[in-house]
């Protein structure tokens, strides 16, 4: 053997050696992350580098087998594992099926974007109408399914599965009778919402819809029609006190001849026309000038079939019941009873009406025209079937999306949601932009950068320049999760800051706000439309900054969640309330996932 090779043997032995000790240290640092316990925080790790293979050996250093722990009460996912709440799961980190750009946690299988079917459906379940069946599917734009049920005016609650979410009332009577049904305006606030008559309900139940009642039918005959009234009621028990009313017109009109007909069971004094029946309520009342629609209560939105049917027959409805009637009519389209200080008055003006053509066919000029733009955006929403309209207001309030109250719609949120947007320097430019000053120098551009770089579940890693400090930005679950480490726990911090501003109209009111909790901070940022909420993983120094910026000291290694949400202007103070997503994945963020 050479004599050169025999001396170099311990060289080439200490340089193997050293390779490998560095190689422990590499997996040490980058890989296993142990403190003293033996565990890591998954979300809280630093970005690990791509995996390699050692110089002197084949193999690639690249999987190892951990044991993560779920301390949430609710499950979570990882490398398309489910790990059970408060349990310990078993996983090959850095293999095929556990990639690194994987190697992070996720609340939701897939995110829950507005068009994605793949998200499981919202299920509308009737708590004493469910039976052994499974949910059947409702045809709807988000995914849907309810529990059967057979009357759709049930009074009884109905729950969303998987959710706090209440359904307090679903029914189409209305409050007046069923006080059950009141809209508490602070129901929200415990995840409790209303399905009724009331326009005041998240999900309003109407009578009508453009497809059921095509109420610019051609107006009643004037030659043939009977001058005269009809009205049909079952209940004499009404708590609006029509029964009294229709007793004293008829009395008003018993010295005239002009014939008020109660046609049904409640103060019966005729019966219908020849060649028409109780069956078909609507030839019946296209028999008469006027219609007496009068309601069983008089309660705000409660508009019945009693109007409607009227309107499609053609005769002229004589409304009592809803006080702001007004609101869900075309313009003078009926009679209410209440424009009249008597009900002689009102049987004199019924009379007139009936003796003249002109002046009876001005309440009908409307059917003429196209209906108001008005009305028709106002019932617009009536053609999606309750159901389904429940479906999407729970997917709105369960991910975080704006609702649309007047189109009972999910309305995308105006900023970025979940997916970070950089310029082409690295930097966040949506949904915040983030500025480092280092030293009283700062670091990134002060202007806006128009070129941006957007990538959804991804991370993406940035070194702060002049410092040893990084900022990664990974995209899940709809949020941005962000990560500040430094390479050397000993680097003085003293003077780095982390700014970060709302980009929003000028025009617009920012509001900013600070939760500050013993373990955790909670910053809210938010203009007219957008709430923007970045929550930490501990308490932070806060820097008191100009209106749409909050400001930061970096001291140590720290973590932070990006929230976007819409703001809410249909409930009471809701522009004040945090939403069930934004709680939801604050409370997941204090819970990570645990790896030994």
């Amino acid at each position: 053997m050479p004599k050169t090779f025999l001396l170099s043997l311990p060289k080439v032995l200490l340089i193997f050696l050293i390779v490998q000790l560095a190689t422990l240290h590499w997996l040490h640092y980058h890989v296993l992350e142990t403190d003293t316990t033996n565990i890591i925080v998954v979300e809280a790790g630093r970005q690990r580098d791509k995996p390699w293979k050692s110089f002197f050996s084949n193999f690639e250093i690249r999987e190892r087998n951990v044991d993560v722990f779920n301390p949430w009460n609710r499950e979570k996912f990882m490398c398309g594992t489910i790990i059970a709440p408060n349990s310990t799961t078993t996983l090959v980190l850095g293999g095929a099926d556990c990639p690194e750009e994987m190697s992070f946690s996720r609340v939701f299988r897939t995110d829950p974007t507005i068009n994605n079917k793949d998200v499981p459906p919202i299920v509308i379940h009737f708590l004493d109408k469910a039976n052994k069946n499974q949910p059947h599917d409702v045809q709807c734009d988000v995914p849907c399914a309810v529990w059967p049920t057979g009357n759709p005016t049930v009074r009884d609650p109905a729950k969303i599965d998987g959710t706090p979410f209440q359904f307090a009332a679903y029914s189409m009577e209305g409050s007046g009778i069923y006080k059950a049904l009141e809209i508490d305006p602070k129901a929200y606030q415990k995840y409790k919402y209303y399905a009724t008559t009331s326009f005041q309900s998240e999900v309003p139940l109407s009578y009508y819809s453009p497809s059921m009642y095509n109420i610019r039918h051609p107006p009643v005959n004037f030659e043939t029609a009977i001058k005269g009234a009809s009205f049909v009621a079952r209940n004499c028990n009404s708590i609006s006190g029509r029964e009294a009313l229709l007793r004293d017109l008829i009395k008003q009109a018993s010295s005239t001849d002009f014939r008020i007909e109660s046609l049904s069971a409640c103060m019966r004094n005729a019966l219908p026309p020849n060649g028409v029946n109780l069956n078909n309520k609507t030839e019946v009342m296209r028999s008469y000038f006027f219609h007496f629609s009068f309601e069983n209560q008089k309660t705000h939105d409660y508009v019945t079939e009693k109007l409607w049917g009227a309107l499609e027959s053609g005769t002229l409805p004589v409304y009592f019941g809803a006080p702001n009637i007004r609101e869900h009519v075309p313009p003078r389209s009926i009679i209410i009873v209440e424009d009249f200080t008597s009900t002689k008055e009102l049987v004199s003006h019924l009379i007139q009406l009936s003796i003249d053509e002109r002046l009876y066919n001005k309440y009908h000029e409307w059917r003429k025209q196209p209906l108001p733009q008005s009305f028709r955006d106002k019932y617009d929403f009536t053609e999606v079937h309750s159901y389904c309209r429940v479906c999407r207001f729970s997917f709105a309030m369960k991910y975080g999306y704006g609702w649309d109250y007047h189109r009972q719609q999910v309305k995308p949120s105006a900023l970025l949601r979940g997916e970070t947007c950089l310029d082409e320097k690295g930097w966040m430019a949506s949904p915040m932009r983030e500025i480092w000053i280092h030293d009283n120098k700062r670091i990134t551009s002060d202007e806006q950068q128009r070129e941006r770089n957007c990538a959804l579940n991804k991370k993406r890693s940035a070194s702060i320049p002049g410092t040893s400090w990084t900022r990664t930005i990974w995209d899940h679950d709809l949020v941005t999760d962000v990560e500040i480490n430094t390479k050397r726990e000993t680097d003085n911090t003293e003077n780095l800051l982390w700014q970060l501003q709302l980009l929003s109209n000028t025009t617009t009111v920012n509001h900013r706000q600070r939760i500050q909790k013993a373990e955790y901070d909670i910053f809210w940022i938010q203009d007219h439309t957008s709430r923007v909420i970045v929550v930490f993983n501990e308490t932070v120094d806060w820097m008191d900054k100009p209106q749409s910026f909050f400001q930061v000291r970096i001291h140590k290694s720290l973590r932070a969640r990006f929230i976007v949400e819409e703001i809410d202007r249909f409930h009471q103070n809701g522009a004040e309330t945090q939403s069930y997503f934004a709680s939801f994945m604050i409370d997941e963020f204090l819970h990570p996932l645990v790896v030994s």
